[in-house]
């Protein structure tokens, strides 16, 4: 399956050459089998139960009917283990700073998911529709990785699964997947969930992020909404994707609240995205914060408040503040 996730890698081109770092990277959240769930790891089987196949009716429906699986619960328990290393080692990935090498290890951590996705398409699905938790949980975040728009119905069902990191990890799986067709309503009221967690939280982030560097979140309606919510939450991570999302969304009422988190987030992180998205946005009317933000305390988000204002007006007047007075009106 050909990587989305290089997309955001190279976004910082775009904000101009004064730019000398990446804007904050995606950053999902993957939690994985424990010993004990690992190896209790097995199939409940669709097979003739007539309650699990109406289950699997319901909430795969666009997708062909699922066989019967004829795996042993040991080939089963196998699948899973092997999802489950694959999916640690790619979240880890994915947590590390960004360098050539992390990329390419990251780019051969998704193919080889995929591979084993696309080569037990059946169990895994079945895994997700019937499965003990952890199974289905393991299964959502995989699926993910098929590169198969028609899992979108099978992995939206699940971010209502009664197991919050099933349905954690089927947030993570439609942000992997970005397909065109994503759904916004569940991820709105998983969101909602009084039994939300920060890693529900980040994969939610995540998702609408990518959604966002591929072009399908416009700048209102439902995903602006729901980035406007997500940065205002207490983890940083989510608040940077969300801040990020909104730049590249272009939502251009986001400015306001981009240019207080420019100014008072405590995260450099966030101050980094925010800084980003508003150069994204062309906001003139932050150029005040922006130029103040050139003396943060972060040489990162400092360079990053550099780049938008060089790119609001068109030219580099460097790092020192005063050099930016003219386009200040003063």
């Amino acid at each position: 399956m050909p990587s989305r996730l290089p997309l955001l890698f190279a976004l910082c081109g775009a904000v101009g050459a004064a730019c000398s770092s990446s804007p904050p990277e995606p950053v999902p959240g993957f939690e994985g089998l424990d010993a004990t769930a690992a190896r209790a790891a097995a199939p409940t089987r669709v097979g003739d139960d007539p309650a699990a196949r109406a289950a699997a009716a319901t909430r795969g429906d666009a997708l062909p009917p699922i066989p019967r699986m004829d795996l042993g619960d040991e080939a089963i328990g196998s699948l899973i283990r092997d999802l489950d290393l694959g999916l640690r080692t790619w979240s880890s990935l994915m947590a590390r700073p960004r360098t050539e090498e992390t990329r390419h290890q990251i780019d051969l951590a998704t193919s080889a998911l995929a591979l084993k996705v696309v080569n037990r398409r059946d169990a895994v699905e079945t895994q997700l529709l019937s499965g003990p938790p952890r199974n289905r949980g393991i299964a959502a975040a995989a699926l993910g990785f098929s590169g198969d728009p028609r899992v979108v119905p099978l992995l939206a069902a699940a971010t209502a699964d009664e197991d919050v990191t099933v349905a954690a990890h089927a947030l993570l799986g439609l942000g992997v997947l970005a397909a065109a067709d994503t759904p916004l309503d569940p991820v709105a009221q998983a969101l909602r969930r009084p039994d939300a967690t920060p890693t529900l939280e980040r994969n939610a982030a995540f998702l609408l992020l990518q959604l966002a560097s591929t072009g399908r979140i416009g700048p209102d309606g439902a995903g602006a909404d729901l980035l406007m919510e997500l940065v205002r939450r207490p983890d940083a991570k989510v608040r940077a994707q969300a801040a990020l999302a909104l730049g590249l969304s272009r939502a251009a009422a986001a400015a306001p609240v981009l240019t207080d988190l420019l100014a008072a987030d405590p995260s450099p992180e966030v101050r980094t995205a925010a800084a980003w998205s508003l150069g994204r946005l062309g906001a003139a009317s932050s150029s005040a914060a922006l130029v103040a933000a050139l003396d943060d305390p972060n040489p990162v988000a400092a360079g990053a408040a550099r780049a938008a204002l060089a790119r609001i007006h068109g030219r580099d007047l460097g790092p020192d503040p005063s050099a930016w007075t003219p386009v200040l009106g003063g």
